[in-house]
């Protein structure tokens, strides 16, 4: 055999075995959760935009002060909320309008990002109402009420704006929805300021989001040609929001302004001309209009609500319409 030839053995080495203990895994500390305290509040005054000027040369800043606000969007979807038997709530710009309408006045909550309110919901005792901004990042800001003290904040929600929010029957949770470009639905438990699961809605303008008043683990979005169920379902995975998304079939498609859950499950939705769908599991069971094949409405259809089992709509036609005028 040649000298320089080698056995196969020389190529093939066998591993060195290290004889050392095999160095200890560090355990990743797990993330502590902050736990707030019940009576913890945040100061007003240090979450509020402040007004500027375009030039320093021109106007103090300790001359501008908000004397009062004309302002009222009625376009604005939600933008009318009662906190009590003499006070309305509703958005004006960067401010939040409280009107006394028994006295004539008015108070304001200013907000923190300074590029306006997206939405706003009440709790159903009354004793809180979210204010969901716009801006990069927003935060919705919950005050108790009636003492207006900024009581929990939450953050990361969405990218630019909330479309809407809307606490459950309980009060303990909060469903809130972006708009462009996320359209991130998220659930929260807002006292911890805690998101417990959040998911995309879709995948265009998202106009609402609402708990099931019946089931706090249903929810419901609706928006430009669409509808979606939700369920708050245990998974091998944990926790998930599953959305199903409705299916119109041989109706047209429409974008849904109003809806309303019903006690059995099914839930009543509005169209863009006029008539009410009615929602069984993901399909449109029977498709509602007045006496005589008359719409419902003469255009879409932006509140639907129940009233002591009468159905109430609301409609772009300004009218106000019961059930019993369908069929």
């Amino acid at each position: 055999m040649n000298e320089s030839s080698h056995s196969s053995q020389e190529y093939f080495h066998t591993p060195v075995v290290s004889q050392e203990p095999p160095p200890e895994l560090k355990e990743e500390p797990e993330e502590v959760k902050k736990k707030l305290s019940e009576t913890f509040y945040y100061d007003y005054l240090e979450l509020i935009s402040t007004p500027y000027v375009s030039s320093p040369d021109r106007i103090p800043l300790y001359f501008l002060a908000l004397n009062h606000s004309f302002g009222y969007d009625c376009k604005r979807r939600a933008n009318l909320q009662l906190l009590d038997n003499n006070t309305l709530m509703y958005i004006a710009g960067n401010q939040m309008v409280l009107l006394d309408f028994k006295n004539k006045t008015q108070m304001y909550l200013q907000s923190s990002s300074g590029q306006g309110i997206g939405a706003i919901g009440v709790h159903p005792d009354k004793t809180y109402f979210a204010v969901a901004e716009k801006g990069s990042f927003p935060k919705i800001i919950i005050y108790e009420y009636p003492s207006l003290k900024p009581y929990r904040i939450l953050q990361d929600g969405t990218e630019k704006a909330y479309a809407y929010v809307d606490f459950n029957n309980e009060g303990n949770l909060l469903a809130s929805v972006g708009c462009h470009p996320d359209y991130t639905i998220t659930i929260w438990d807002w006292k911890g300021e805690q998101p417990i699961l959040r998911t995309k809605a879709f995948s265009q303008d998202v106009f609402k989001v609402t708990f099931n008043p019946d089931n706090d683990e249903q929810l419901t979005t609706s928006g430009s040609g669409h509808i979606k169920f939700w369920e708050m379902a245990f998974t091998f995975t944990g926790l998930k929001l599953q959305g199903s998304l409705g299916r119109f079939g041989k109706t047209s498609t429409t974008d849904i302004e109003g809806y309303a859950e019903l006690p059995d499950g099914k839930v009543l939705s509005g169209s863009e001309w006029g008539n009410l769908l009615l929602w069984e599991g993901s399909l449109i069971k029977v498709e509602l209009c007045r006496t005589g094949m008359k719409s419902c409405h003469n255009g879409s259809i932006n509140q639907i609500m129940l009233d002591e089992g009468e159905v109430i709509t609301a409609g772009s036609d300004g009218s106000v319409r019961k059930d019993e005028c369908w069929e």
